[in-house]
C-alpha cells in the first residue's frame, strides 16, 4: 500500500479516523473501472437535530454530491449548515464515503461517514474538525429514496458531541466520464459510444455572481441595528430540468461591508421565458442556510424570491441581472437584493431511453471531452508575518484546514480553479475560505495558480474578507487518473493583518466529461 503523506493534526482522537477515511475513499476509487463510462451519481440530503451543551438544540441540514463505486460503495463531497436554533452561519464542508446494500429491490440499508471542517454561529466547535457517522434504512421510490437513520456527530477538539435520529433523502441519476487524461483515447471513446445507446442534451450554466444586500430594519447578533450594504461574492450553477424550468444552486461569502464570516448556500427552481432572440426573463425561488459575521439570521434558514433578465451576448456567454427579496425564516434578517452574474453556457450529455439511436450517431460527431481535476487535501497556515489573529493571545498559532479544489481545463496548459476551505484545528473553528482564479500547468510536474476570494470567521484577521493566495504545486503520478500533490504559497488579506505561508498536501483525481462545444 503506497503511503499517504498527511499533516499531524493536533486533536484528541481524530487522526486515525481521518486517515482511515481518506484511505477508504482513495483505494476504493482506484478500483473504478477504466471502461465504465456510465456512472451513478446522487444528490443526498439529511436532517439532524443536535443537542449542544446546556441542552441547546440545533437543526443541521446536510447536502452531499456522491458517485457510486461498483455496486455498493460510494464517495463524494458534503456540506452541512444550521437551519434551526440560534446558530445561523454554522457551516462545515468535507468528504463523505459509505456503503449501501439493496434488498427486495425496493429497500436498502446504508452506513456512511463524513469528515470535514468549519463551524461558526458562535458555536462551541473548537478547532472546527467535524466527524459524522450514520446508519440508516429506507425505501426506494423510483429514482428517489427516503430513509430514517441514527447519526453520531462529534467535534473532537470542541464541545459538540451528539447522537440523534436523522431523516435522509436521495435522488439518483446517471452521468458520463472517462477516468484519466491519456492521450490515446480513441479505443476508450469508441467503447463509450457503443455503450451509450441514446444521448440527450443537458443545457447548463456556470457563473460568477455578485450579490448586494440592502438590509431593511435588521438586527445584528450584537443587538445593534444592521443596515449596512452587504456584498457577497460567489458562484452559481444552473441545470435545465425540463422545458423552461431550471434547477438553481449558489454559494458565496462576504467580501465588503466589514462583515467577514458571513456565508450562504441556497438552491431552488426557476422558470425562464424568451422575450426576444437575445433577452430572456426568469422568475423563481430559493431556500437555504446563511449567517455569520454578526448578521443575525436566527437558526440560519433563509429564502429568496427573484425576477430578472438575461442578456445573451453569444452562444457561450450572457449577463444575468436580478432583483430579489431575501429574508431569514425567523424574520431577523430582511433585505432587498440585487444580483449580477457573468454566465458561461455549455451543453452536458446524459443518457435517455426516449431518443432514437440515430440521434446518438449524429451527436457523436460533435462530442468534445473536458479535462477536470478534483483535489481533496489538508492545508496549513504557518510562519506568520504579523498577527494574523484578532486575539493577540493566538497570533502565532498554526491553523490546519481541510481543502477541496476543483479544476476545469481550457486547454492543455490553462485551467480555472475553485477552492473551498474550512479550519479543522488551531483554535480557528468557523474560519472558511472560498477562492477562484487561473492556473498554469507548466509541465506534467509543476503548476502555478493566482487565487483571489473571500474568507472570514474563526477569529482570523481578514478585515472585510478579501484575500489573495498565489500557489505553486508539485505533482507525483500514481497512474493516469491519480496523483499525489504538494503545494506551497502565501496568503494575504487585502485590508487586514493576515499574512502567512500556506502549505498543502492533496490527492488528485483526473477525469474527462463529454460535452458539446
Amino acid at each position: 500500500m503506497p503511503p499517504f503523506f498527511i499533516y499531524r493534526l493536533k486533536v484528541k482522537k481524530s487522526q486515525s479516523t481521518f486517515l482511515l477515511l481518506l484511505y477508504v475513499i482513495f483505494f476504493s476509487s482506484l478500483s473504478y473501472s477504466q471502461d465504465d463510462f456510465v456512472t451513478r451519481h446522487h444528490l443526498a440530503f439529511s436532517y439532524d437535530r443536535l443537542t449542544l451543551p446546556e441542552n441547546e438544540k440545533m437543526g443541521l441540514v446536510g447536502g452531499n454530491y456522491l458517485f457510486s463505486i461498483g455496486d455498493y460503495f460510494y464517495t463524494g463531497l458534503g456540506v452541512y449548515g444550521a437551519v434551526d436554533g440560534i446558530r445561523g452561519g454554522f457551516f462545515t464542508g468535507g468528504l463523505t464515503t459509505g456503503i449501501r446494500f439493496n434488498f427486495r429491490r425496493a429497500y436498502y440499508s446504508d452506513i456512511n461517514a463524513f469528515v470535514g471542517g468549519g463551524g461558526g454561529g458562535a458555536a462551541p466547535q473548537g478547532g472546527g474538525l467535524m466527524l459524522r457517522t450514520s446508519i440508516e434504512a429506507g425505501r426506494y421510490f423510483g429514482s428517489n429514496s427516503l430513509g430514517l437513520g441514527y447519526s453520531y456527530i462529534d467535534f473532537p477538539n470542541g464541545d459538540i458531541t451528539s447522537h440523534q435520529l436523522a431523516l435522509n433523502y436521495r435522488y439518483s441519476f446517471s452521468t458520463f466520464h472517462l477516468p484519466g487524461w491519456a492521450s490515446k483515447t480513441k479505443d476508450q471513446e469508441g467503447i463509450f459510444l457503443r455503450q451509450v445507446q441514446n444521448l440527450k442534451l443537458m443545457p447548463r450554466q456556470f457563473s460568477v455572481q455578485l450579490t448586494h444586500y440592502f438590509p431593511v430594519s435588521s438586527v445584528a447578533r450584537s443587538g445593534k441595528s444592521f443596515d449596512n450594504r452587504l456584498d457577497i461574492l460567489g458562484i452559481r450553477w444552473r441545470s435545465n430540468w425540463k422545458g423552461n424550468y431550471w434547477f438553481e444552486f449558489e454559494t458565496g461569502g462576504a467580501m465588503l461591508g466589514n462583515i467577514d464570516g458571513f456565508a450562504q448556500v441556497l438552491s431552488g427552481f426557476s422558470y425562464e421565458h424568451m422575450l426576444s432572440r437575445n433577452i430572456r426573463s426568469n422568475y423563481g425561488f430559493m431556500l437555504g442556510a446563511a449567517g455569520g459575521g454578526d448578521v443575525n439570521t436566527g437558526g440560519g434558514s433563509i429564502y429568496r424570491v427573484f425576477a430578472g433578465l438575461s442578456f445573451i451576448m453569444n452562444k457561450h456567454w450572457s449577463i444575468l441581472t436580478q432583483i430579489a427579496w431575501t429574508a431569514a425564516v425567523e424574520n431577523k434578517f430582511r433585505a432587498a437584493t440585487g444580483l449580477i452574474n457573468l454566465v458561461y453556457h455549455y451543453q452536458g450529455l446524459a443518457s435517455t431511453n426516449k431518443s432514437p439511436s440515430s440521434k446518438r450517431l449524429t451527436l457523436s460527431k460533435k462530442i468534445n471531452w473536458r479535462k477536470i481535476r478534483v483535489r481533496p487535501g489538508i492545508q496549513r497556515y504557518s510562519h506568520y508575518y504579523g498577527s494574523g489573529r484578532k486575539s493577540q493571545k493566538q497570533k502565532n498559532l498554526d491553523v490546519n484546514l481541510v481543502n477541496l479544489k476543483l479544476d476545469s481545463f481550457i486547454n492543455p496548459h490553462f485551467y480555472v480553479t475553485g477552492h473551498a476551505i474550512g479550519a479543522i484545528a488551531g483554535k480557528a473553528g468557523g474560519y472558511a475560505v472560498g477562492l477562484v482564479g487561473p492556473g498554469l500547468q507548466l509541465n506534467s510536474i509543476f503548476s502555478a495558480e493566482l487565487l483571489g476570494g473571500v474568507a472570514g470567521g474563526g477569529g482570523i484577521a481578514v478585515g472585510s474578507g478579501q484575500i489573495v493566495q498565489p500557489m505553486i504545486n508539485l505533482t507525483l503520478p500514481i497512474n493516469d487518473a491519480w496523483q499525489y500533490e504538494a503545494s506551497i504559497g502565501y496568503i494575504k488579506a487585502i485590508n487586514a493583518e493576515l499574512s502567512a505561508v500556506v502549505t498543502n498536501m492533496a490527492i488528485s483525481y483526473r477525469f474527462r466529461k463529454p460535452y458539446l462545444h
